[in-house]
């Protein structure tokens, strides 16, 4: 569940890093499902949100 919104894996790693007590910073840089090939199938958007979680279950984020 997210707090609100919506965001990428990508948003999510920056903030994690953003958050995190760290002497350096890691640069994370955006890419394409494409640029990571994998034998797994991946979704044309796989952005995090809770329009799942609040369509099937009833569930929302307070405000």
């Amino acid at each position: 569940m997210t707090a609100g919104g919506a965001t990428s894996w990508h948003g999510f790693a920056e903030a994690i890093f953003e958050l995190a007590d760290l002497a350096k910073k890691p640069v994370v840089k955006p890419i394409l499902a494409l640029a990571y090939p994998t034998p797994a199938k991946r979704p044309a958007s796989s952005r995090i949100s809770n329009d799942r979680l609040a369509n099937v279950f009833g569930v929302r984020a307070l405000d």
